[in-house]
């Protein structure tokens, strides 16, 4: 059985053992969600679990920004 790693970034869980000893289980942290690099906003249509071109919309920027992000700054590229 390989032993987990004892790593500070995993979530540390006290369990209580059929035996009656207190260990100690160590998961993994739960992934949040992505956010906008301008708006700081929760990216929608992002998945968590997947292959990267899954995970993504496909338009510029796609993953990175929020789609009314996106509009602006496609607006603002125009006008200038």
């Amino acid at each position: 059985m390989k032993w987990p790693t004892k790593s500070r970034s995993k979530r540390r869980i006290m369990r209580r053992t059929p035996g009656g000893r207190n260990v100690v289980h160590l998961k993994p942290r739960k992934q949040s969600k992505a956010h906008c690099a301008v708006c700081r906003q929760a990216l929608k249509g992002v998945a968590q679990k997947g292959a990267a071109s899954e995970k993504r919309p496909s338009r510029p920027y796609g993953g990175y920004l929020c789609s009314a992000c996106v509009r602006q700054m496609m607006i603002e590229r125009a006008r200038a």
